[in-house]
């Protein structure tokens, strides 16, 4: 049986929390796409569009160029 204090175990929740951040389409080739989905009223609407409605690709997703954008 493994036991962890409780110090251990909130420098792990805080160390872990660092890593997660929200993706905003500001931040994406998105932020002005005529295809994009409001990212402000739907958390993870960044994810997806009008022409992935499944989810964008990872390459967009990490902040690359997009096949669909347009103004």
């Amino acid at each position: 049986m493994l036991i962890v204090s409780n110090k251990d175990f909130e420098k792990r929740i805080k160390s872990e929390s660092r890593g997660i951040m929200r993706i905003t389409n500001d931040q994406l080739v998105c932020k002005d796409c005529a295809f994009k989905y409001d990212d402000e009223k739907i958390f993870g609407n960044t994810s997806f569009c009008d022409q992935y409605p499944d989810g964008k690709p990872d390459s967009i997703i990490v902040g690359g160029e997009c096949d669909y954008y347009e103004q």
